[in-house]
């Protein structure tokens, strides 16, 4: 016993210190009875994560626990993590908020636990120049007029997040080493404009009228999940016009048919430039079209080198219009050869079932040459036999790869 409590004694401090920046609070309490050097430490870990870590943690006065260990920690305080377990007052966030941004912070995250009220940021928070990463919930922004910018800034997330496009567009524009910015279910943003020319990964979640990333012409992973209500619907290809670094886009959302309609014949829906870096795709149409297959693998000649599509087709109700027949498909094998030269993985995930489902499954098999996994998912197939029988007719394919293997659920 004596020998391991030396061993635990005689790690260095940085090494402490490291270890309990990956603790919650209550973790690193409890390694104050592994030695003596431990006893202290915690208050001079860089990292306090305020954070769930049990299933009680609602309990007890958090406001009271992080009031006191924030007046006990001695030295800087790099990281500070508040989970919605922490009930707190706005007048709570602002006197912590106050006393990190002077502790050197870089790494902040907020989850304000108020469904009805978000918390109106503490004025301090736009101060804190060391600031790497930002990640707030159910918070609201209002920018002072002496905003300078957040210099060192890499990741910035907000989800539900209250503030004007004018508001992102500052903080954006003033952040001028971002690399990833997520906006999940944001309040107040219409005419969205990112101009970040170090921005890589970009996720936007949400109803807006339109997207400018015309000022970010280095984003490699676009992820964009657009819920409105029909008003002010714009083709997604306004948006990647000039995106030719994407390596990964998914483009998600019941009337974003834009992207695709029309390609097939030049029209409004076609891409105007090769996307060579571009590797994976998810997208979301009615397959059982012939308008939407004829689009695709239009659109999918602008992708030369995509190795992974992911189809969503998630409509209930949907009654397919111009349905896709066997006669199109075949019409479509010459381009769909080449569309799918690179094609590895497949996703289909299907709401309905037609006979005409697993031909257009046998028409992706038969024209990608290099095809490694094939996952289909159809909801509406729960009986067993029905089941079996589609595997059997599946299996039954012939396929351009020989080692494609299939997967139905």
């Amino acid at each position: 016993m004596d020998i391991a409590e030396d061993r635990i004694s005689e790690l260095p401090t940085e090494i402490i210190l490291m270890i309990l920046s990956l603790l919650t609070i209550r973790e690193t309490a409890r390694t104050s009875v592994l030695a003596r050097r431990w006893r202290s430490a915690w208050a001079s870990t860089p990292v306090l994560n305020f954070c769930q870590d049990t299933l009680y943690s609602f309990s007890g006065n958090w406001a009271n626990i992080v009031n006191s260990v924030l007046s006990l920690h001695r030295g800087p305080i790099l990281g500070f993590r508040l989970g919605r377990i922490v009930l707190c007052s706005s007048e709570d966030l602002d006197r912590w908020l106050s006393i990190v941004s002077s502790r050197g912070i870089e790494d902040l995250v907020i989850d304000f636990y108020d469904q009805y009220v978000p918390y109106t940021v503490h004025p301090s928070f736009f101060s804190c120049s060391s600031l790497v990463s930002i990640d707030l919930t159910s918070c609201k922004l209002e920018i002072p007029k002496d905003f300078e910018g957040f210099r060192l800034l890499k990741l910035l997330s907000l989800r539900n997040v209250a503030l004007t496009d004018t508001i992102l567009q500052t903080i954006v524009s003033k952040s001028e080493k971002l690399e990833d910015l997520t906006l999940i279910d944001c309040e107040g943003l219409r005419n969205i404009k990112i101009v970040a020319s170090n921005l890589h990964n970009f996720h936007l979640f949400g109803a807006f009228s339109e997207v400018d990333l015309s000022g970010s012409l280095n984003i490699q992973d676009l992820f964009i999940n657009w819920d409105g209500d029909g008003n002010g619907v714009w083709p997604p290809r306004r948006i990647i016009m000039s995106l030719t670094k994407l390596e990964s886009l998914s483009v998600t959302g019941l009337l974003l048919f834009s992207f695709y309609e029309n390609s097939a014949n030049g029209g409004n829906g076609g891409l105007p430039t090769m996307y060579s870096y571009l590797l994976a795709i998810e997208i979301h149409l009615n397959c059982m079209e012939v308008s939407k297959i004829m689009g695709l693998v239009s659109l999918l000649k602008k992708l030369p080198n995509l190795n992974a599509l992911c189809i969503k087709d998630l409509e209930q109700e949907l009654e397919p219009e111009g349905k896709l027949t066997k006669s199109d498909l075949e019409a479509l094998n010459s381009d769909a050869s080449s569309c799918f030269a690179h094609l590895k993985k497949l996703e289909l995930e299907l709401a309905t079932y037609f006979d005409e489902t697993l031909e257009i499954i046998e028409f992706f098999l038969l024209n990608a040459g290099v095809l490694d996994e094939v996952f289909i998912t159809i909801w509406s197939v729960e009986n067993q036999e029905e089941k079996s029988k589609i595997v059997e007719r599946l299996n039954s394919f012939p396929r351009a790869s020989s080692h494609a293997k299939i997967v139905f659920s």
